[in-house]
């Protein structure tokens, strides 16, 4: 018979893959029909939407923490709690404070930190770190903000071994009452307000007469004195 025409058409790829190998949508794939199914994305869709997520769940968290942080705030602000008061550990309390009295030294936007003054270390945290409390107007960093307003009470926090020593023996020579203790505690706001409010701590206030009393006699206190006081 004649000639016949061209037989059936038949599609065949290309041996080489150079023509998708670059493709991220086609990396790992034997053919480019292969790259994604019906409920698959791209490969650069997909790292986009992991990256979204991620994205939203970052500004969740900062959300989530910023409203904790004002709850936080208003907590404190309605127990009255500020710098100069006084944290009493209840009864129900044991361990490092079991019958322990912190003396507030600042308070922030998410943070709380004390020192323990009724005996021991001020606590459990920045051991290297001395706090020198005294009534010496003329050596106070800060003499225009004393611990407890209303006092002569001043605090000279954060100091090294021999910035401690040369304090103390300024104030020795001036013959003027000093307490020094080692180390403070901290807290997050929202954690404070949960202690005070599950009833781990008494919050009270310190009067001028009362922190004169403990300077001069700070260390000879031991740690039931002041608590029981």
């Amino acid at each position: 018979g004649g000639r016949g025409g061209p037989g059936p058409m038949s599609w065949g790829w290309r041996s080489d893959e150079d023509s998708y190998a670059d493709s991220s949508a086609y990396a790992g794939r034997e053919r480019p029909e292969q790259a994604w199914g019906e409920h698959e994305l791209p490969r650069d869709w997909q790292e986009r939407e992991v990256r979204e997520r991620k994205r939203r769940h970052t500004e969740q968290l900062r959300r989530e923490a910023e409203r904790a942080e004002a709850a936080a705030a208003a907590g404190i602000e309605l127990l009255g709690l500020r710098r100069g008061m006084l944290l009493v550990a209840t009864p129900q309390v044991r361990g490092f404070f079991t019958m322990a009295v912190v003396l507030v030294l600042e308070i922030d936007s998410g943070y709380a930190r004390g020192v323990v003054v009724n005996g021991g270390p001020g606590g459990r945290t920045g051991l290297g770190d001395r706090t020198i409390f005294h009534s010496c107007k003329e050596v106070a960093s800060e003499p225009t903000n004393p611990v407890v307003e209303g006092t002569q009470l001043f605090a000279e926090d954060f100091l090294s071994k021999d910035q401690a020593a040369r304090l103390v023996a300024d104030l020795e020579a001036r013959g003027e009452p000093l307490a020094k203790t080692q180390g403070c505690t901290w807290w997050r706001l929202e954690q404070l307000v949960d202690e005070i409010s599950g009833g781990n701590w008494a919050v009270l206030g310190w009067g001028s007469a009362q922190a004169r009393w403990w300077l001069s006699v700070r260390s000879k206190l031991t740690t039931r004195t002041l608590w029981r006081r």
